[in-house]
């Protein structure tokens, strides 16, 4: 099985305070995330490849609309 996801289940599921397995993710390109007006920022807690994606609005509805645009963006990989 992949990187990733050897790393959601030790840093997602084990982590879970009931265990529930990873069963998917969204990927993205930091590409995405730039075009979107948001940053990148390294945040190596709780692993060394994890990143926060900041510099959100303060506006609900500017918000919404940077999350429809990721969503879209975003490829649904299911967990073999």
């Amino acid at each position: 099985m992949g990187e990733t996801w050897g790393i959601g289940d030790e840093y997602v599921t084990v982590r879970h305070s009931k265990r529930w397995p990873v069963l998917g993710r969204a990927d993205l390109t930091a590409k995405d995330v730039f075009d979107a007006g948001l940053l990148i920022v390294p945040n190596p807690d709780p692993h060394p490849r994890h990143a926060d994606i900041e510099e959100w609005p303060s506006q609900e509805e500017e918000i919404e609309m940077k999350i429809t645009y990721l969503a879209r963006k975003a490829l649904l990989v299911l967990k073999p």
